[in-house]
């Protein structure tokens, strides 16, 4: 019942579910923080009363494949779509988050040397690379973590949600409704910081993920 009959797995799905938590737009510290912009930081719970944006302005819940092979197993000139894997050895995403669309050409990472597959296995691990998202770049754009942790252990990432459905992603909302995103999704500037209080600086996007930004969206 956790994984999407849509999605598919590069090995055997043991322990694996398709499902995964947002952290919203926070990118700085967001595998340990306390409190994080979206409703599921590592050690503390959220409340209905802290989602002062409204649950049907915050995204919950959403989907990404499952990917299980190490980091550097790949060989140069392989094609690793972005929806597969996590590029590694950036340094100052949450300063700007930009630089992880340079990790890839069009649908495919530019180096797979560099890349590994960690997401989707054991749900009550924790690790926002195995089982969250962030709400910065768009549904099916890439994954990238500061430095080169080779585990799913990567404390500063960019973790978009992802999916086999043509175009986007479902995504779930605290008030309990489902609806579709669209990788087209407003994003505003990713090219600046993050912030940990008021509006997100990533559109559209970036405000449903955010639970007390103050945001009016309309999506």
């Amino acid at each position: 019942m956790l994984l999407c009959p849509s999605a598919t797995s590069t090995s055997t799905a043991t322990y694996a579910v398709n499902y995964c938590f947002s952290v919203g737009d926070t990118v700085s510290g967001n595998r340990d923080a306390s409190n994080v912009r979206g409703l599921f930081p590592a050690h503390r719970p959220v409340g209905i009363r802290q989602i002062t944006d409204g649950t049907s302005n915050t995204i919950a819940m959403s989907e990404h494949l499952i990917t299980q092979f190490n980091l550097g197993s790949q060989s140069a000139g392989t094609l690793i779509e972005v929806e597969k894997g996590t590029a590694t050895g950036f340094s100052g995403l949450a300063t700007n988050p930009q630089q992880c669309l340079g990790a890839a050409s069009g649908r495919y990472y530019l180096d797979p040397t560099v890349v590994k597959g960690k997401r989707g296995w054991r749900w009550t691990d924790g690790q926002i690379e195995k089982i969250g998202f962030t709400t910065v770049l768009p549904p099916n754009a890439p994954s990238c973590i500061d430095g080169s942790n080779a585990n799913g252990d990567g404390s500063n990432t960019i973790m978009p949600p992802n999916s086999n459905h043509p175009g986007g992603v479902n995504a779930l909302r605290a008030d309990g409704s489902v609806s579709f995103v669209s990788e087209t999704i407003d994003t505003g500037d990713v090219s600046l910081p993050t912030v940990s209080s008021g509006p997100s600086p990533y559109g559209v996007w970036g405000a449903l993920g955010s639970k007390e930004g103050g945001e009016a969206v309309n999506y």
